[in-house]
């Protein structure tokens, strides 16, 4: 499973940390995923990986009983 953000999270966590308030354009753009998005099922499935997308709670619990109900 994979828990998509679009950004770097850790690595912004750390700037604030370390007192960088406002970050440049360079550094934004190596904790921001979103240029490009990445596309994890189309990812997964060219590995050979059965994968979908799920945005809500209801909708990512039929996808994980779905999944263990598989053989």
């Amino acid at each position: 499973m994979v828990c998509a953000n679009r950004r770097y999270r850790a690595l912004q966590t750390e700037l604030a940390r370390a007192g960088i308030a406002q970050s440049g354009p360079k550094t934004r753009a190596l904790t921001d995923l979103t240029h490009p998005v990445i596309d994890w099922v189309a990812l997964a499935r060219g590995f050979g990986v059965p994968a979908c997308s799920e945005d809500t709670d209801g909708e990512l619990a039929g996808a994980l009983s779905r999944t263990l109900a598989e053989r």
